[in-house]
């Protein structure tokens, strides 16, 4: 135990381990065992949807896995031993390096919530009274568990001891974050990672200005770039969007089929996320959008055309394009755009049960068919998929607002730093607060007034 106050009920036959004496009395020179692990060798291969949505085998090396659990020590040194909740599945690399390998590395106490963590239906209603009784001071968790989280009453437990959440895998809006450290009276920290990277890009200084995913770790780099294929044409300056491309000792061995490395690697190593972002003066990392059009529900990586060929394939459609629905909940839930053809009349329903028959991941059968007339195009004849995030972004507000009867103005734009912006201009001007509360889940960025 790394708890120094821990005892055991009367009668128990277990038997209490002091954390800290037991790491003493090991050997720091080699393991008992004489084993000997090179930094580069293999240590495990994960799944992760990619770039691309596609799922791959990512090759973490036991290098990869000793710098974070090193990096850790040094973030945490100025902490003193507690304990960290883990409701993260453990084939999730969070779940297993950060709230695996490295906390025990630190020397925390981990709680395992049920083998099902934030998805039991018994443990989440008792979360509170969990954090209670075992003095929970840190969670990490994807936003729809937030989410979750602020719909669960606390009554009457006390979670004085819980003062740091850490947010990841999805953008998390900035008017609901506000409102859960107000109402929970604690913090929350927005890093970025990804399993490629061991988990680890970006962390959240103790200033984390809003809107930003931290800064870079000690010994990694980040850089914003403009990209032809895998060729750099142009390093972006300071608040100008860009790939991101990240280089590190926690940056993996590459993917397990060689093929899948293609276009992966820029320039003498540099590992591209196909992630969209910009730095500020302070080299604070900001996230603006997708080099792929992937959707992602709850954390999970959606590849549009996943959703797109098996909807192709209908002898009425003449073409289709997979987005993301905003969902106050799941961040984005899938969706399709399709246009017919003419004289079809083909329903919503028929074409979404046509498609399920045939889309092999449950998760990305769309929630939603709209069909139009035609596509919006770029000037040489490319689908915009933007326009259409755009109509949807705006669509979803007006929803809400005509659900709550109030008259507004709503409009869209694409900014390069903050991407789809919801503009919303009230008739009323004492309804802006109740729009803004409205809003405050959804992880597109608005401007009331």
């Amino acid at each position: 135990m790394c708890d120094p106050s821990a005892t055991l009920p009367e009668g128990s036959t277990l038997t209490l381990h002091d954390f800290d004496n037991a790491i003493a009395a090991m050997s720091a020179e080699k393991l008992d065992s004489g084993r000997d692990f090179e930094a580069s060798e293999i240590a495990a291969y994960f799944h992760t949807g990619g770039t691309t949505g596609r799922p791959k085998l990512a090759q973490l090396t036991h290098g990869n896995m000793a710098f974070v659990g090193q990096l850790m020590q040094v973030y945490t040194a100025h902490m003193e031993h507690h304990t960290v909740l883990c409701g993260l599945p453990l084939f999730h690399i969070y779940g297993c390096i950060i709230q695996g390998i490295a906390s025990f590395a630190v020397g925390y106490r981990i709680f395992l919530m049920t083998p099902s963590g934030f998805r039991s239906p018994t443990a989440m209603p008792n979360i509170w009274k969990l954090i209670e009784r075992f003095k929970v001071k840190q969670i990490s968790a994807v936003p729809t568990v937030l989410m979750a989280l602020s719909e669960i009453p606390v009554g009457d437990a006390d979670i004085s001891s819980l003062t740091n959440l850490n947010s990841g895998a999805a953008p998390l809006s900035r008017p609901f974050e506000l409102s859960f450290e107000e109402r929970f009276n604690v913090e929350i920290g927005n890093g970025y990672g990804m399993t490629e990277t061991t988990s680890v890009i970006s962390r959240a200084p103790i200033d984390q200005p809003p809107g930003s995913v931290g800064m870079r770790t000690p010994y990694g780099g980040i850089r914003i770039v403009q990209l032809d294929g895998a060729t750099v044409t142009k390093n972006c300056e300071i608040g100008d969007s860009g790939a991101i491309l990240v280089k590190g000792p926690q940056v993996f061995a590459g993917y397990k089929v060689e093929a899948d490395n293609r276009n992966a690697w820029v320039e003498d190593g540099w590992f591209n996320t196909g992630d969209l972002g910009y730095l500020d003066e302070n080299d604070c990392l900001f996230l603006s959008g997708r080099a792929k059009d992937l959707i992602i529900r709850s954390g999970h990586n959606i590849d549009p055309e996943l959703i797109e060929e098996p909807i192709n394939s209908h002898t009425d459609v003449v073409t289709s394009v997979a987005i993301g629905l905003p969902d106050a909940y799941t961040g984005e839930l899938p969706m399709a755009y399709v246009v017919l053809t003419q004289g079809s009349s083909l329903t919503e329903q028929e074409l979404i049960d046509y498609a399920a028959g045939l889309i092999s991941e449950r998760a990305a059968i769309p929630k939603r068919i709209d069909f139009l007339q035609e596509m919006p195009l770029t000037a040489v004849g490319k689908i915009f998929r933007p326009a259409l995030r755009q109509k949807i972004g705006e669509e979803v507000v007006a929803g809400l607002l005509a659900g709550a009867n109030i008259a507004a103005e709503i409009s869209s734009e694409n900014e390069k730093k903050r991407g789809l912006v919801i503009k919303v201009v009230a008739h009323d001007k004492s309804q802006i607060d109740a729009i803004n509360d409205l809003v405050k889940s959804y992880i597109f960025s608005t401007d009331v007034s």
